[in-house]
């Protein structure tokens, strides 16, 4: 699918890559599908890009980046 993004133009993405939050993000309830972009080639930052409005973006980084021993447990 192409989707039309305001930080990176135009993008096609493979609906493999579609990541799918039912109940969306904590304040973004309306925006269920996203994909992981890389921010640079050798940068830890990548970006959570909204496929449902392509204005919004999300910078994140993984934990394990500053505490390699993170871990989370789910109840």
């Amino acid at each position: 699918m192409k989707v039309q993004t305001s930080r990176f133009g135009e993008i096609e993405v493979d609906n493999a890559d579609v990541i799918t939050l039912p109940e969306g993000l904590v304040g973004f309830p309306e925006l269920v599908r996203y994909v992981l972009l890389d921010h640079d080639a050798d940068s830890p930052f990548k970006w959570l890009q909204s496929l449902d409005d392509g204005t919004m973006a999300f910078v994140v980084i993984s934990p394990l980046t500053f505490r390699p021993d993170y871990t989370v447990e789910v109840t």
